[in-house]
């Protein structure tokens, strides 16, 4: 094992028999030697721990580690960064797979370009698809400011395992917050977008799988990155920190009223309550927001409504004043 490797990569396995031992091999084909691996295996009930066992006693950079029940991966990740001893954090899904040059090409750019705010570095990849069992190259943003703008407003922003995130930030955010179990990568980026700065290498480097299962989560994940987006820039516009407790309450109310009113008025009330500045947040004032949300849409819908008659009008006025 090496005593202080620069590159530690953490690997959340829940289930993974089918699929861990094809990021493993990534691993110890990489053209460069300083890191380490841990798997974090979460209570799997199939052969996760049998898949990886030939790479654990051949290779000392990995390390397993088994739950005692299942905790979801944000706790799973959470653990495996309190045993890692690199500078950079690499989160890798199970499920997903390095080129053999990663590690080097990441270590080169750190090393010339590395500064104090540099927290976030990922890179373009490759999806490949199980059904199909072909890949193709998806390209991002190389810059900071067009990396965090696409981040909050739903654009091209590299995928989780391609990122390599600085260990003494993560740590000063506080990790993955445990009590979500979808959107827990999102909420960590949010957060490190805050305090640093992000840079994507223009080099594929990393395999993203696709396959039935991972499209059914991310399909379920969208929709509550959504949710979850809205309520962090919520919350953070109202200078109220982005704790459980308020994000819970932001949540429950955002979904309530997604589940009651169409997807505009989410719209309407999340301008509404950006233009607050000062009041505190509560399930009410969400509420009254709502309500004056509603009544913008009944506005601007008659408004609508009173421009079509007014065409159809005009188009029947001019067919009567033709035919005569």
């Amino acid at each position: 094992m090496h005593n202080n490797p620069f590159f530690s990569i953490i690997i959340a396995a829940y289930n993974a028999e089918p699929f861990i031992a094809r990021a493993l091999s990534s691993l110890i084909t990489q053209t460069f030697d300083s890191w380490e691996a841990i798997i974090v295996d979460d209570c799997s009930s199939d052969g996760t721990f049998q898949a990886a066992y030939p790479f654990i006693t051949t290779c000392s950079k990995i390390r397993f580690v088994g739950l005692p029940s299942n905790t979801g991966p944000a706790s799973a990740r959470n653990h495996g960064v309190s045993l890692a001893l690199g500078k950079w954090l690499s989160i890798l899904d199970a499920d997903d797979w390095f080129c053999s040059e990663k590690l080097q090409i990441m270590y080169d750019y750190i090393s010339t370009y590395d500064n104090l705010k540099l927290g976030v570095i990922g890179s373009d990849a490759y999806v490949y698809d199980h059904s199909l069992s072909t890949s193709r190259r998806i390209s991002y943003p190389g810059s900071n400011m067009i990396l965090k703008y696409n981040f909050l407003h739903g654009g091209r922003f590299p995928p989780h395992s391609s990122l390599l995130l600085k260990k003494s930030y993560f740590k000063f955010v506080g990790g993955y917050n445990t009590s979500l179990r979808l959107s827990e990568d999102w909420d960590l980026i949010y957060r490190l977008s805050r305090i640093s700065s992000f840079k994507c290498l223009k080099q594929p480097l990393v395999f993203y799988s696709l396959h039935e299962q991972n499209i059914s989560d991310s399909l379920d994940n969208g929709a509550n990155i959504l949710d979850y987006r809205d309520c962090s820039l919520i919350l953070n516009k109202l200078s109220i920190d982005v704790t459980p407790v308020a994000l819970s309450e932001a949540l429950s109310a955002i979904r309530t009223l997604r589940s009651n009113h169409p997807y505009n008025t989410r719209r309407v009330l999340w301008r509404i309550m950006l233009s607050i500045n000062s009041s505190p947040f509560s399930l009410s004032n969400l509420k009254r927001s709502c309500r004056a949300s509603i009544l913008l849409l009944l506005c601007l819908a008659y408004c609508q409504i009173y421009n079509i008659v007014l065409v159809l009008y005009s188009k029947r006025f001019l067919t009567k004043s033709i035919s005569r």
